[in-house]
């Protein structure tokens, strides 16, 4: 009998899991088209940031400082918009935390704090394969900057991005809207 409870709590504890809420901070929420989540609906009328930005989603999951460190951290060196000194930005792969909730194979939307809203299919994600980075030079992202998180992209070979991969890496993003 011991073996048997055993094996079904072996069973059914890690989808269980799976479905309870982020322990700490939320760096990001990815909502919409996916099969689970962890986070509870989200009304455009709520009082807090996804109201104030007219987001709404029926499922919801959060990512956390640690959840999201759970992953393979990748990073990657880049000259950002501010001139031409290297910044080393760390954080998984977009498309592993898509994979994560469902998302692959979805175009997705990223919305920044201010607003800021860009489309990415996801075969531009396939094929230029840009991380969700939480970290710069070591440091954590911090929201007023680029944080709490930002989509990077590596610099191709010849070192010049292309004009829609640059206007689609975006910083300070704190939701990503799966259709």
């Amino acid at each position: 009998m011991r073996v048997l409870i055993f094996l079904v709590l072996c069973i059914c504890a890690p989808p269980l899991l799976a479905q309870t809420g982020p322990e700490g901070r939320v760096l990001v929420t990815v909502g919409g088209a996916i099969p689970e989540g962890n986070l509870p609906p989200q009304d455009e009328d709520d009082v807090n940031v996804f109201g104030k930005l007219d987001l709404s989603y029926e499922i919801g999951f959060g990512f956390d400082d640690e959840s999201l460190a759970s992953f393979e951290q990748v990073a990657l060196t880049v000259p950002y918009y501010r001139g031409d000194t290297p910044i080393a930005f760390t954080g998984p792969r977009l498309a592993d935390v898509l994979r994560q909730v469902g998302a692959e194979g979805q175009t997705i939307q990223g919305v920044a704090l201010d607003g800021y809203t860009v489309e990415i299919p996801w075969e531009t994600i396939a094929e230029h394969t840009p991380i969700l980075a939480t970290h710069a030079d070591g440091r954590p992202l911090p929201i007023g900057g680029w944080g709490p998180t930002a989509i990077v992209y590596p610099l191709p070979e010849g070192g010049t991005r292309p004009d829609d991969l640059a206007a689609s890496q975006i910083w300070a993003l704190v939701y990503i809207g799966v259709d």
